[in-house]
């Protein structure tokens, strides 16, 4: 099992707030100026991104992207989610 990211109450992720964001097209990019580094997110990458905001949990999450992408309840959402939060967070992306 995946370490659960740095959150802001117990599993609700929070991003962090001097993150830049810039919508390009389809996807989102995120300036990280502490660490000068740039990272493009994808459609679902973006939208578990904007999700992080102390208040979704993983459980919520999942409900918003199944509606958001019309994706079936047999469908393995909740790992790409667990994936997703891991990787966000090992780019430190999430307040500690």
């Amino acid at each position: 099992m995946k370490e659960a990211p740095h959150t802001s109450g117990p599993g609700l992720p929070r991003v962090r707030e001097d993150l830049q964001e810039q919508q390009v097209g389809e996807d989102l990019m995120v300036y990280d100026s502490r660490n000068h580094r740039v990272h493009i997110l994808n459609g679902t990458a973006a939208a578990i991104y904007r999700m992080c905001d102390g208040e979704h949990d993983v459980d919520a999450m999942e409900r918003e992207i199944r509606t958001l992408y019309h994706v079936a309840e047999t469908q393995d959402v909740r790992q790409d989610i667990m994936d997703t939060l891991a990787l966000l967070s090992g780019k430190e992306l999430f307040l500690q």
